[in-house]
């Protein structure tokens, strides 16, 4: 599991590299960066609906 996205996170960032003048290939937090930010959104997103999940009693949801 882990060779794969080493080499297309490799290969993504030679490409971006190629778009953007100043990213180089060999710089990591631009990476970091992203993969921080997409997790932060992704926990922000599924905080409103779990805490109200956690609202709803279990027996009422199943008779509805």
């Amino acid at each position: 599991g882990l060779p794969c996205p080493t080499y297309a996170r490799s290969a993504s960032r030679r490409a971006a590299a190629r778009v953007v003048t100043d990213l180089s290939g060999d710089n990591v937090w631009p990476a970091v960066l992203a993969t921080t930010a997409m997790l932060a959104i992704a926990v922000a997103a599924a905080y409103g609906p779990a805490c109200r999940a956690m609202r709803v009693k279990p027996v009422e949801a199943l008779r509805q």
